[in-house]
């Protein structure tokens, strides 16, 4: 019976090659199998999904998941157009330099809501 996290790496998998989003050969090998084998449409999603997508991907390559808490509209929510530590602007254009980036205020808590924030 695979494990929780097995279960999250495949489920991402098969999420992010439907997202169109490219194969990342340092993800589990869980992960690399279920977006291998994903035969389904494929569409990019709106930009605070493929966020969310991007950060369940960078959360699984470090052994970890991100809680259920956090969803697009949680992202959305929690982003307000600049980075709360330099104060800049930020840009949801794909391929913006002024990208904000999904951080957690303490390492130790996770992914979860009220323990992340977008920054530059």
């Amino acid at each position: 019976m695979p494990s929780d996290f097995d279960v999250e790496c495949e489920d991402l998998g098969r999420r992010c090659a439907s997202a169109k989003m490219r194969l990342d050969e340092r993800a589990p090998k869980s992960f690399q199998d279920a977006f291998r084998s994903y035969v389904g449409v494929r569409k990019v999603p709106p930009y605070f999904e493929r966020k969310l997508l991007s950060l369940r991907l960078s959360a699984v390559k470090r052994g970890m998941v991100v809680d259920e808490s956090v969803t697009p509209s949680f992202l959305r929510r929690i982003f307000d157009g600049r980075c709360p530590v330099t104060l800049e602007p930020l840009d949801v254009a794909e391929r913006s330099s002024k990208n904000p980036s999904v951080d957690r205020l303490v390492n130790e808590l996770g992914y979860i809501a009220g323990n992340i924030c977008m920054l530059s």
